[in-house]
């Protein structure tokens, strides 16, 4: 199985795995901006496909934590499918937590994400309508520092990011020209 980061052309594709995976849907997968999501690198959208796509991930990034919805075709391995996506999704976050909502009677898919290390966060009762509840699982991360990079600014000197903070710094002798370039660049914009 093959599981890629999911393009435009993915769409109309999604939406038939989505439709297909036998669970009951608040709203339709074309209520969400997956386009934004897609172009802008908003989300991390990830596909799985054999010969054709059979299951996605939506991740929804906030702050440094994280939901992800998982869909997958019914007649699929929804075990397999579902496990090859998270663990992808893995290699991509920067987060402390991880979160999904499951039917509290998704006992078979929720001992796979227990496997990789979700626990139990909370219960939800009626969370999918009236006598349907839900859990929520949860995984933790040990907090990832942010890849320390070098950015040459206009006019010398170097901003470095250092986790989630950037640090400028400018020599003496560049400090001169640092100041002179930006306000150069700002006066043509």
């Amino acid at each position: 199985m093959n599981v890629r980061r999911a393009e435009i052309d993915d769409i109309p594709l999604l939406q038939k795995v989505y439709a297909s995976d036998g669970r009951k849907h608040d709203k339709p997968l074309s209520s969400y901006p997956l386009i934004d999501w897609i172009m802008k690198d908003i989300n991390l959208i990830l596909v799985a496909e054999k010969k054709r796509p059979v299951g996605f991930i939506i991740v929804r990034t906030i702050g440094d934590e994280a939901n992800i919805d998982v869909i997958s075709t019914k007649r699929s391995s929804r075990k397999t499918i579902e496990k090859a996506l998270v663990s992808e999704a893995f290699k991509h976050l920067l987060v402390s937590r991880l979160f999904i909502l499951l039917s509290d009677r998704a006992t078979a898919i929720r001992k796979v994400y227990e496997s990789m290390g979700f626990e139990v966060y909370d219960n939800l009762p009626n969370a999918f309508g009236k006598g349907r509840h839900a859990v929520k699982l949860m995984k933790k991360f040990e907090q990832k520092p942010a890849p320390k990079k070098k950015v040459k600014m206009l006019g010398g000197g170097v901003i470095k990011r250092q986790g989630p903070k950037y640090r400028i710094s400018v020599s003496e002798d560049e400090y001169g020209g640092f100041l002179d370039a930006n306000l150069k660049q700002l006066d043509m914009a």
